[in-house]
């Protein structure tokens, strides 16, 4: 298959993930995972590389600088990207490099789809988040994503932190961040989102996403052209849905005997005044 920009970015995108990639044959679909197993990055290829091969590569750093190579010596800028069992075949005009296909026991891929409960809250961010974290990987251990206050429906705070312990911070930064289009009324009234900087620094950060999360503390941060799936850190604290689905039988129940004993006094302020 020709490698088209997009390609050639999509791979990069890769790189900042994982030295890893498997791209299954068959599929154009690019998976590759952190090697803490913390992110994993999900895109299309504009086409399909073998339909009989998986393409495994061990170092994509090291590829993509070959690809520069090629591009950069041949009379062709076009590059034709093939495989088979052993070896991937980089070839522009007459040129060609080979590169080692690797095994899959000597690298961290995605062996299956990611499976987690319903992606349950959403809500949008733009770049300026994953800008932020980029620019704060190395200043920085968390960062936390809460409601600027009870009745916020557009805005919230997003805090960069260092952490003694539980309830000890040494260092922070808050800046709010103004959400004009999902409004939080798709989130729990109390919740506070935990990530690592660092793994939120790993996202391309010229796009804006759509936020899922899960009960699972598993978050998802999807656009048009991306997909990443982000596990949060265990100090992650919101309502799971059947919580607020419990609270709402409760207050209805609540609701229930109140309109009750509204009633009952009805029944004996009527008798106090016929008597």
């Amino acid at each position: 298959m020709k490698l088209t920009t997009s390609d050639i970015e999509t791979l990069k995108q890769a790189s900042l993930i994982s030295p890893n990639l498997r791209i299954p044959k068959g599929s154009k679909r690019i998976l590759t995972i952190s090697l803490m197993k913390c992110v994993m990055f999900e895109k299309q290829f504009s086409n399909v590389v073998s339909k009989t091969n998986d393409v495994l590569i061990y170092d994509l750093n090291e590829f993509l600088k070959l690809l520069k190579v090629l591009q950069d010596n041949s009379t062709h800028k076009d590059v034709e990207l093939d495989c088979d069992s052993k070896f991937i075949y980089l070839k522009s005009g007459q040129d060609e490099y080979k590169y080692k296909q690797s095994s899959k026991d000597r690298m961290s891929i995605p062996t299956k789809e990611v499976e987690c409960e319903t992606l349950n809250y959403k809500f949008h961010i733009d770049s300026q988040v994953i800008s932020l974290s980029k620019k704060f990987k190395n200043l920085f251990d968390f960062v936390e994503i809460t409601r600027t206050s009870k009745d916020s429906k557009y805005s919230f705070n997003v805090t960069f932190k260092n952490v003694l312990d539980k309830d000890r911070v040494y260092n922070s930064f808050t800046k709010v961040i103004t959400n004009t289009l999902t409004p939080l009324k798709y989130l729990p009234k109390h919740f506070k989102f935990v990530f690592r900087v660092h793994n939120l620094a790993m996202l391309d950060d010229s796009w804006w996403y759509d936020v899922k999360l899960s009960s699972q503390k598993l978050s998802q941060f999807k656009n048009p052209s991306l997909n990443y799936f982000v596990a949060m850190e265990p100090t992650s604290e919101f309502e799971k849905p059947t919580q607020l689905i419990n609270k709402k039988k409760v207050n209805q129940k609540k609701i229930i005997s109140l309109s009750n004993n509204i009633a009952k006094l009805q029944k004996q302020l009527s008798v106090l005044r016929s008597a």
